[in-house]
């Protein structure tokens, strides 16, 4: 029996796959992996490797449980980053999630208001401090009372459609003080009283990642739903907290030692990692980075998007690996080397316990590819297969203690490990529907920050196809540099697809308009002689 090929189509890191392993981990006893199942894409040769013939069984973890926390919470290790990280760097929006959501019909505010204190009773990391005390060494978690006045910034406010984007661009501005105030902010817009608002939610990003959007509106709905009614929601009890979450990381893989294997692999694939790539910045970093950034858009369309299918379907791999490979070309292409690291996110929600639970769950690899020799785009996306597999399967160490363990040299100008980042969604968008309003979408609110020097953010979108945004650090690059980046890797893109086994160095970065002004104008260094001497 063969797993259906539709199982290769799946988008980002495979977060389907990761709970298909883990449901068969828990039911079997045993320890799969991502890459487990892309090496032995059978049924009969995944038995072999559960049953030991192949490499033995290795055993499962636990799963989280809501077990007697000690008195002090740790941060999760995710969270434990993001403290050290704005400890060096001081507060800022960086790491702010802003997302507006247009209602159209009758707002109750006050129900809105209360819903939203549901939402912090039920999600405790919405009410949660961070705390570090004369003589702590590690901070910790402190929960914030519920029914507290000040656990909750809500305000209601006016706006128009033509001020409404300075509005939430504004409200998204704000900077969270986590030892002081929880790490959410609402503000409901109103743009014409009793038909048109819009919603701004605002979370720090110690709280919150892309997969607690869905679990946070579900919720508010429900809430709101019931406060209207004059009831409180009759939500089924979450199996866990964030907290408990964070002791189980700590109590489960950190103090445990169960990830020295995982560090060690880590620490042996990254040896010896560039410092930052070869790209040539158009001005010098910054002693320390701003985060100030820029934006420029991405709309490849959906023949890409489905040739990208084809292509990962025909190589067994994922959609996400054909446009990793494909970034990894660009930037060797544009000067960046042949050893080429990009970061990426993982969700680290495998577990069934997790999924409806807002937090900050999400873990980030470091994928280093190598682009040496020359290699067509088929062995490249080869290359690219294996390590991120690789990867893959060393998931649960989490970044900061892979970066102890590798101990690169460190510089407050620029991220650890690697500066460009790859993001794959896909397509969906998040529908809202409160009672009273017509159905909505969630949308995230453009902000001019920058955490890396390139992100790619991009999204299967079943309209519009390959489309997102490219982030870039407007300290170091200009936007035309940034939007030849864009260029360049739809035409490695487009080249690959149409022809695989085409080398890199085959492959041609730059637009008509370039190549002319390269080859031909900056050449043109003909002067007419003057007919004298020397002296």
């Amino acid at each position: 029996v063969t797993i259906d090929d539709d199982f290769f189509d799946l988008g980002g890191h495979s977060l389907l796959a990761a709970r298909l392993t883990h449901r068969a981990n828990r039911t079997l006893d045993t320890r799969l992996t991502i890459r487990d199942v892309f090496q032995a894409p059978t049924v009969a040769d995944l038995t072999t490797r559960i049953d030991g013939q192949e490499g033995g069984a290795r055993p499962t973890r636990s799963a989280p449980v809501a077990a007697e926390r000690p008195e002090r919470a740790p941060l999760s290790e995710a969270q434990r980053r993001l403290w050290l990280q704005a400890s060096m760097d001081g507060h800022g929006t960086a790491y702010n999630v802003p997302l507006a959501v247009r209602l159209d019909g009758a707002v109750d505010p006050a129900a809105l208001r209360a819903a939203f204190r549901d939402l912090v009773r039920r999600h405790e990391v919405l009410r949660t401090v961070v705390v570090q005390e004369d003589g702590d060494t590690e901070p910790w978690q402190r929960i914030l009372d519920a029914d507290a006045p000040d656990v909750l910034a809500f305000e209601v406010l006016p706006s128009s459609r033509e001020r409404i984007e300075d509005d939430l661009r504004s409200a998204a501005a704000h900077v969270f003080e986590p030892t002081r105030r929880p790490p959410l902010r609402v503000t409901l817009f109103e743009q014409v009283p009793g038909e048109r608002y819009v919603l701004s939610v605002v979370l720090h990003h110690i709280a919150t990642d892309g997969q607690s959007v869905r679990p946070l509106f579900e919720d508010l709905a429900e809430a709101y739903r019931a406060r209207l009614a004059g009831e409180a929601p009759g939500w089924r009890p979450l199996p866990v907290q964030y907290a408990d979450y964070a002791h189980w990381q700590r109590r489960t893989l950190v103090e445990s030692g169960a990830l020295e294997g995982d560090l060690a692999y880590w620490k042996q694939a990254l040896a010896g990692l560039p410092e930052e790539p070869g790209l040539r910045p158009d001005r010098p970093r910054p002693a320390q980075a701003g985060h100030l950034g820029g934006a420029v858009p991405v709309s490849f369309g959906p023949d890409v998007m489905n040739g990208v299918r084809r292509l990962a379907r025909a190589e067994r791999c994922t959609p996400f690996m054909v446009l990793h490979a494909a970034l990894v070309a660009t930037l060797t292409r544009m000067g960046a080397g042949t050893d080429v690291p990009i970061g990426s996110p993982v969700a680290g929600r495998s577990s069934d316990e997790l999924r409806g639970l807002v937090g900050f769950f999400v873990n980030t690899l470091v994928l280093r590819a190598d682009a040496s020799g020359d290699p067509s785009f088929r062995d490249l996306l080869a290359r690219v297969r294996r390590s991120d597999l690789d990867a893959f399967a060393h998931q649960e160490a989490p970044f900061d203690r892979v970066l102890e363990a590798v101990n690169p040299v460190r510089s407050l100008s620029r991220h650890p490990l690697f500066q460009v980042c790859l993001v794959l969604e896909d397509g969906e968008d998040l529908t809202v529907e409160l009672p009273g309003t017509a159905r909505t979408y969630a949308r995230v609110v453009d902000t001019p920050t920058a955490k890396y020097d390139w992100e790619f953010l991009l999204r299967d979108d079943p309209v519009e196809g390959l489309s997102g945004a490219v982030l870039y650090s407007a300290e170091i690059y200009d936007p035309a540099t940034a939007e030849r980046m864009v260029r360049a890797f739809r035409a490695v893109l487009e080249s690959a697809l149409a022809d695989p086994d085409l080398a890199l160095s085959a492959v041609d970065v730059l637009a008509p308009g370039e190549r002319v002004r390269v080859v031909e104008h900056w050449n043109d260094t003909g002067a007419p002689a003057e007919h004298r001497s020397v002296p």
